[in-house]
């Protein structure tokens, strides 16, 4: 509950699920073994092909074999997407122009900006705040 109240964003919640899925194929297992009388050494074997099906089948997915010579040494760089400058409450930032989403340049970007929001100091280090409309 704490992870879904916090950051309902599944790759936060990673750690949890994980861990509640090993506690359900653990029992599980448990349970087939005491009904079909597997040796331990049959169902390290199962478990271990199962892990490298899944590791095999995710590697088959993640490959790009089109850009695997530029990337063979060094990785690609990020993409770079159209940004404009847009105003907060107190200062300037770079907002993406037409995506949802911001690259390593220019720095500091943000997907969208809200003009209430500004630099709670005088720099960046000192992070940002929500000022009310008055």
């Amino acid at each position: 509950m704490y992870w879904f109240f916090s950051a309902p964003d599944i790759r936060f919640g990673y750690g949890y699920l994980i861990f509640l899925f090993l506690a359900v194929v653990v029992l599980t297992l448990r349970l087939a073994q005491s009904l079909v009388r597997f040796h331990p050494t049959t169902l390290s074997w199962i478990l271990l092909g199962g892990l490298i099906l899944y590791q095999g089948s995710v590697l088959v997915r993640a490959a790009n074999l089109r850009s695997l010579p530029q990337r063979w040494i060094v990785p690609l760089d990020y993409m770079s997407l159209p940004s404009k400058p847009c105003e907060l409450y107190n200062t300037r930032i770079w907002c993406s122009d037409g995506y949802p989403a911001c690259y390593y340049e220019p720095f500091p970007c943000v997907p969208g900006a809200d003009p209430r929001v500004g630099l709670r100091g005088s720099d960046w280090g000192e992070g940002f705040r929500y000022f009310p409309q008055e």
